[in-house]
């Protein structure tokens, strides 16, 4: 939360400047004051941000390496970094090991994905200083989202003042706030877990099954409200980035949740990881499992967060199948929440449990206990 406000505080001097600056200076404030906000608060991210940066630009750009090898080196780079600092952080027992740099995992899926995009040769003539603005943009930094190279190049070259925009800004930043400070620190973390405290003794099945709700509910409510900030600090600025949250508990099936939930990283694993293997496999199932392993590893690289994509890959799947089921009553009748609100409950339930793969204790403990309450 507080390296939260610190980017507020940084985005909103940076947002100033950015129009009062002549327009020739104003692409270097916004990379030349996240640079500088990294090397107080991260100098070993910083650095490798920028060596990966130039290192990428030069392989794409300007290395005689065959069209294609140049390509592939240059996501086995990125791919390397990303594994190597997330396999660190997992073995990081001490206050002195090595921990996950801050910001990595964004701005290393941004720089495969600018890679991806210069192969299929959709990207725009540009300069290095505008595709190190683009990894150099602190609103979405730390906590996303992955948005693309091209709709960021588009708005820098098109931004206008915008009072609307700011307002929408300003507003979107507020319901972030809410949901971060309101719904997710006070209810989420602070008060509910002390009503579920009070029904360990009396009714320790309801505590369990309440904790397993409340867990996924403080992650969404905490990561959206990170999202909104960040999109609010992007309008202020004068970019719009792209949604990453759209109402994900009022899905149909998983395949609809997955489409709602966290959707620069759900869209980028479809984009970089299912339709290249798709296109090459022609094995969907294989395609799906592989694209929910790169989503999983790219949160921890861990047994629990490996079993969770897999039981995701299961749901989508099987939600894919019963996709062909129709429907009771019409989508396009007034009626259909009927339908629908079972379905999503049952949706949010399986998403709900999955996360018990994160804590077997706990896992073991309510299952036990729920066991226990029906007598089997």
């Amino acid at each position: 939360m507080q390296i939260l406000n610190i980017v507020f505080m940084i985005s909103i001097a940076t947002a100033c400047f950015s129009w009062i600056l002549p327009q020739a200076f104003q692409l270097r404030a916004l990379g030349l004051v996240t640079a500088a906000f990294l090397a107080f608060y991260s100098p070993l991210s910083l650095g490798i941000l920028l060596g990966a940066a130039c290192l990428n630009y030069f392989l794409l750009h300007k290395s005689k390496l065959t069209f294609g090898y140049n390509i592939l080196i240059a996501i086995l780079i990125q791919v390397f970094l990303l594994f190597y600092f997330k396999i660190k952080g997992v073995f990081a027992i001490t206050s002195n090991a090595i921990i996950i740099p801050l910001g990595l995992s964004y701005y290393t899926f941004r720089q495969i994905h600018y890679a991806f995009e210069v192969f299929k040769r959709k990207v725009p003539l540009h300069t290095f200083e505008e595709y190190l603005v683009y990894l150099f943009f602190i609103p979405t930094l730390i906590v996303g989202p992955i948005h693309r190279f091209q709709d960021f190049l588009r708005d820098f070259r098109r931004r206008r003042w915008d009072s609307m925009n700011a307002s929408n800004g300003l507003q979107r930043c507020l319901y972030g706030y809410a949901k971060i400070i309101i719904i997710g620190n006070y209810f989420l973390s602070g008060r509910l877990p002390i009503f579920i405290s009070g029904l360990r003794e009396t009714k320790p099945w309801l505590a369990n099954y309440l904790e397993m709700l409340r867990v996924p509910l403080n992650a969404y409510f905490q990561f959206a409200g990170f999202s909104d900030v960040a999109i609010g600090l992007s309008l202020l600025m004068g970019f719009r980035v792209m949604e990453n949250f759209n109402n994900p508990f009022w899905s149909e099936n998983v395949v609809q949740f997955w489409q709602k939930y966290h959707m620069s990283l759900s869209s980028w694993c479809r984009d970089y990881v299912f339709t290249p293997l798709m296109s090459i496999t022609r094995k969907a199932y294989l395609s799906i499992f592989l694209s929910m392993f790169v989503l999983s590893m790219w949160h921890e690289i861990t047994l629990g967060y490996f079993l969770w994509g897999a039981v995701q890959a299961g749901g989508i799947i099987v939600s894919g199948r019963l996709s062909y089921i129709p429907n009771l009553i019409p989508k396009e009748s007034k009626w259909y929440f009927i339908e629908k609100t079972p379905k999503a409950l049952l949706v949010f339930h399986f998403f709900a449990a999955s996360f018990l793969l994160f804590d077997i204790e706990f896992s073991n403990r309510w299952i036990t206990e729920i066991l226990q309450h029906i007598k089997i």
